[in-house]
């Protein structure tokens, strides 16, 4: 079997495992990066000649400057250890440059095998803490929603929803692509599968990356399949129908969504019930960016979370000094850590490949970068393996294969 075949598996054996093991995860990056500088000793005129150093360079930049930044930092074993975790960031960009994927649809489709995977341990695991607790606690819905339903994986409802919502677009974007080439079964399937998962999403509860979805894939269904009536009204339909079930019943989404009664706070209430999310986030930034304006060049990656947790203790925050809450924030996170240049990598790895993608009329692409920038308002995604090796992995997909095939 040829390196490049062994390489597919591989890429697609991790697409696979993103949402279900670190550990596996990244023993699978490590055989890619094995195989790639073998690869590139074998054929190594050929490769470098043909790699795009300028898109490898700006994919790349984001975890150099967090490097540098270990030179400036005063805690650096926890610096040390915060760059290892975003080790995927310079790893995974090398590995896609030096051999581009052909069949990314099959990768593409094997992480969506992941998820549904994923998706029914957190059923499995959701049926039976329910039947326990219905006998020793009583009955209790909750582990159907948010972080209960998503410890089945042991995944943050956050970056579970983003996958799960890039999961729905792959299929989607596939599906109005190639709907004519696709049998009964397939198209059977494929529509089972999208429903499935927007119950999922719904039943993740987790606000932002689900509003993200709701727009992108709304906007997408008006834009692309106007002329497909049917498909436009049942999917306005199955939304109308679980928005309101979910709206009208008393279950942690309503509770989730609707129970934002103000957007007023006392940094120094300790009582936990006094916050929400909107507030907490506020709370948060307004401390981070009291920070960033003293370090402009940041205060290096091993420093940050301390740098916010003494800004905490100064103000009297204690809900979040308790919680131990970070940015929440990406662009944020990377200011506070690496300064406003990081800031401006950050965006550029973001707007530089959205651009292309418009251009080059990649709409998976197109729709991978909108739902990253949004979903980084609200989280910092890059600070767990599971949202850099996302990130990373589909971001380099992208960047050196534009092209859907």
């Amino acid at each position: 079997m040829k390196i490049d075949n062994i390489l597919l598996l591989l890429f697609s054996f991790l697409a696979f495992l993103i949402p279900l093991s670190r550990k596996l995860g990244s023993f699978v990056i490590g055989a890619i990066l094995i195989l790639i500088i073998i690869r590139v000793f074998i054929h190594k005129k050929s490769i470098l000649t043909q790699v795009d150093w300028k898109m490898l360079l700006l994919q790349i930049s984001l975890f150099t400057i967090y490097a540098i930044s270990l030179f400036w930092t005063e805690n650096y074993s926890k610096g040390w250890a915060s760059l290892t975790t975003k080790l995927s960031l310079i790893i995974l960009p090398v590995c896609f440059a030096m051999c581009p994927v052909e069949r990314k649809s099959r990768v593409l489709l094997s992480f969506v095998a992941g998820v549904f995977m994923a998706s029914i341990i957190c059923y499995s695991y959701a049926f039976y803490n329910y039947y326990y607790s219905h006998h020793v606690y009583g009955n209790n819905m909750y582990y159907f929603f948010y972080e209960f339903l998503a410890r089945g994986v042991g995944l943050h409802s956050a970056y579970f929803s983003l996958f799960v919502s890039f999961s729905i677009f792959i299929l989607s974007i596939l599906c109005y692509q190639y709907w004519t080439q696709l049998n009964k079964i397939f198209k059977a399937l494929a529509i089972f599968v999208i429903l499935y998962l927007i119950v999922f999403n719904f039943l993740l509860s987790s606000r932002m990356p689900l509003v993200i979805f709701l727009v992108i894939f709304i906007g997408f269904l008006v834009v692309n399949l106007i002329k497909y009536r049917l498909v436009l009204y049942s999917a306005f339909v199955v939304f109308a129908i679980l928005i309101l079930s979910l709206l009208l019943t008393d279950n942690f989404f309503k509770e989730r969504f609707l129970k934002f009664d103000k957007l007023e706070y006392t940094i120094d209430d300790p009582n936990f019930k006094s916050w929400n999310g909107i507030t907490t986030r506020m709370a948060i930034w307004t401390c981070t960016w009291q920070i960033i304006k003293d370090n402009p060049f940041g205060v290096g990656i091993g420093d940050a979370q301390e740098a916010l947790k003494d800004k905490y203790r100064k103000v009297g925050f204690k809900y979040a000094l308790n919680s131990d809450y970070n940015e929440h924030n990406q662009y944020w996170q990377v200011t506070l850590s690496v300064g406003y240049l990081g800031l401006i990598l950050l965006i550029g790895s973001l707007v530089i490949p959205l651009y292309s993608s418009l251009r080059n009329h990649n709409k998976l692409a197109v729709v991978f970068y909108l739902l990253i920038i949004g979903v980084f308002i609200s989280e910092s995604y890059l600070s767990r393996y599971h949202g850099v090796v996302f990130f990373a992995f589909f971001s380099a997909l992208f960047m050196f294969n534009r092209k859907v095939k």
